[in-house]
């Protein structure tokens, strides 16, 4: 719900709705709730590709305190200022 709606809606509310179909294959929808009314477009995409988000195990107690103690990595190339 947009923020011009859900400021002045009450629990339960439910907006009136009007989707239309744009000739360049997007969708416009008009939205209105108690003498507000505001506009949405909506662009349809083909998903073709996705991948699962993977985490790295959690760091053991012993791992935490080393990187606590020894501070960051170094970087790959070492900082030089510019000229």
């Amino acid at each position: 719900l947009p923020a011009l709606l859900a400021r002045h809606a009450r629990v339960g509310d439910t907006p009136a709705r009007d989707a239309f179909l744009t000739p360049d294959g997007s969708w416009l929808v008009r939205l209105r709730q108690r003498h507000r009314e505001c506009h949405i477009r909506v662009t349809v995409a083909r998903l073709v590709h996705t991948r699962e988000e993977t985490q790295a195990p959690p760091k053991t107690l012993k791992e935490k305190l080393r990187q606590a103690l020894e501070g960051p990595e170094p970087t790959v190339t070492p900082w030089t200022p510019k000229a």
